[in-house]
């Protein structure tokens, strides 16, 4: 397991490199990030070159290079699940490129790539270069104009206007917060529409709940109504946020957390 974990350096290799991680063998990684520049050959990835298992609530913004099997957050998903995960750097290979996925032959779900693919085969994508025969891309999206690409292998093209428009990923069921009709594990985050594309909710400061930007009164009722809940985990994205320690209850332990934070923007 790895929890809540970043990188910034720049990454090279030959197979299975990644800016955080070079393969994730039946592992999970949850809340991560990576910002650093990747390049190899083969499975090379923003974030990990190979995954057998799970990354969920990631991202990676470094640019990916490498010739087969090339994708901003993953070069190659085998019998994984990517899931509330974005990429937006810049991605180059020969084959099998794509803006998240090079190749994907489990589950994609919930995520979205903006940087620019280019590839020299008919398998490149701006979200996946080639999504295999039984496999699943659902409900993500991908930036048609910064990518460059109007094709992909699983997911649907827009334009960035669209990308930076809250009902575009509502309306696919993503659970943002200040919203309740997708649930409230609070997973994205978008304030304002029309600024900026879709973030995930743990990159703001800890306690910053809902809208608008910063610690106040709307995020103590929030933490309020969470008070004491406890089956915190990954899949219920630890409370809704509310359990800022990870500990599997909102405790006083959180409380602190939160107060020590109150009124930052």
């Amino acid at each position: 397991t790895i929890t809540s974990c970043y990188a910034t350096g720049a990454v090279s290799g030959f197979s299975s490199v990644g800016g955080l991680c070079g393969r994730n063998y039946h592992g999970t990684i949850t809340s991560c990030y990576a910002t650093g520049a990747v390049s190899g050959t083969d499975y090379v990835g923003g974030l990990c070159g190979y995954n057998d298992d799970t990354i969920t609530s990631c991202y990676a913004t470094g640019a990916v290079s490498g010739t087969d099997f090339v994708g901003g957050l993953c070069g190659w998903n085998e019998d994984g699940m990517i899931t509330f995960c974005y990429a937006t750097g810049a991605v180059s290979g020969t084959d099998f490129v794509g803006g998240l996925c090079g190749y994907n032959r489990r589950t994609i779900t919930s995520c979205y790539a903006t940087g620019a693919v280019s590839g020299t085969s008919s398998s490149v994508g701006g979200l996946c270069g080639e999504n295999y025969y039984y496999s699943t891309i659902s409900r993500s999206f991908w930036d048609i104009q910064t990518s460059g690409m109007t094709t992909s292998a699983g997911g649907t093209g827009k334009t960035t206007a669209q990308m930076q428009t809250l009902s575009t990923f509502t309306s696919a069921g993503w659970d943002f917060t200040n919203e309740t009709t997708n649930g409230r594990n609070e997973i994205w985050r978008m304030c304002i529409n029309g600024v900026d594309y879709p973030h995930l909710n743990w990159e703001s400061i800890d306690g910053d709940f809902s809208c608008p930007d910063g610690i106040n009164i709307e995020d103590l009722s929030y933490f309020i109504g969470r008070w004491l809940m406890k089956g915190c985990t990954v899949g219920n994205n630890y409370c809704g946020g509310a359990d800022l320690n990870y500990s599997g209850v909102v405790d006083l332990v959180d409380w602190a957390i939160f107060a020590e934070n109150w009124l930052k923007i």
